[in-house]
């Protein structure tokens, strides 16, 4: 979860509590908390978001994790803002980084 101020925030977490079924889910608050709206939902089963890190009020990054059990389908990225959490897009990390746990931004231009 991150707050940018006392209504604006967002919550990585995950569609489902069924890991087969389960997708990276991101929801957006700009009312405090009262109405949510997803800002962005993995293409793909087995993931969830968390641990999101957030250098600047644009810039910012969560952590993609990856539960599919065929490792020859399973995909490794993280999702990446940089308008605050509006819009995210996926940036693939590629096969050697499969121990990858969580990520951080020491720079916007990650």
């Amino acid at each position: 979860m991150k707050f940018f101020s006392e209504n604006e925030g967002l919550i990585m977490g995950a569609t489902s509590a069924a890991v087969a079924t389960l997708r990276a889910l991101t929801i957006r608050t700009t009312d405090g908390g009262r109405g949510w709206q997803r800002v962005d939902e993995g293409p793909r089963p087995f993931e969830l978001t968390w641990n999101g890190s957030f250098p600047s009020r644009l810039v910012g990054c969560v952590t993609v994790q990856n539960y599919n059990p065929n490792t020859s389908q399973a995909q490794r990225v993280v999702a990446k803002t940089t308008d605050g959490g509006k819009t995210w897009r996926s940036v693939p990390m590629g096969r050697a980084v499969n121990k990858i746990v969580s990520c951080r931004m020491a720079t916007r231009s990650m």
